[in-house]
């Protein structure tokens, strides 16, 4: 596995540059105005990828982080939205999660982990995070929940998904038109219709309408 290297670029995003060859390397400096940083991804271990948790990664990361602050507004917004986001492609979970020690923990950062787990079909991870944004003080909205509840239905995990739209509401979290989309699909999907009509009765009982969605 070669590196892959952070580029920054004006507009706060960032792009991933994978060379051959090398191990831990470092690319500081300017480009025609772009700001490098090297991160060195480990070989492939049964499919998975693992960071050098080395204090000259976390340095790295942390510069970049600075560079963010630096250029503020709207550009660290989506700087630090693109970095993570970008981690969690490589499955560095981790390493996310110290962006965003470093910089703030919220939900709309917890959403980007809680969609990658739930690309990978990782759904425990996915649970887990909830439980610790709970404890963070980081509340899952309803968008939270329906990453998950989609990616559930999709796998056939039927009573998981009921299980998780229970625990929603007595959360106190509402479903929106979407959630009960999810289920509606879903449940024409397994040619469950009477389930379907269920689902499109409790939505126009809470006040939602489809048109929505």
């Amino acid at each position: 596995m070669g590196l892959h290297g952070i580029w920054l670029r004006g507009n706060g995003r960032f792009q991933l540059q994978r060379e051959s060859g090398g191990r831990l390397q470092h690319v500081h400096g300017e480009d025609k105005g772009e700001r490098r940083f090297g991160l060195s991804v480990l070989g492939e271990d049964e499919g998975k990828r693992a960071f050098d948790f080395s204090d000259s990664i976390m340095c790295s990361v942390r510069r970049v982080v600075e560079v963010l602050n630096e250029v503020g507004r709207s550009c660290r917004t989506s700087g630090v939205h693109s970095l993570i986001e970008m981690l969690n492609s490589l499955g560095s979970f981790e390493m996310a999660k110290f962006v965003m020690e470093i910089i703030e923990r919220k939900t709309g950062y917890y959403n980007i982990l809680i969609k990658e787990k739930c690309q990978r079909r990782d759904f425990e991870g996915a649970k887990g995070i909830l439980d610790e944004m709970r404890q963070m003080g980081c509340d899952p909205i309803v968008n939270t929940y329906n990453y998950l509840l989609s990616s559930l239905c999709r796998s056939d995990k039927t009573d998981e998904t009921c299980q998780l739209l229970e625990e929603m509401q007595e959360r106190n979290c509402l479903p929106n038109p979407l959630t009960f989309e999810i289920f509606i699909y879903h449940s024409c999907r397994l040619g469950k219709f009477d389930l379907a009509i269920e689902f499109l009765d409790r939505m126009i009982s809470n006040g939602l309408d489809s048109r929505n969605c």
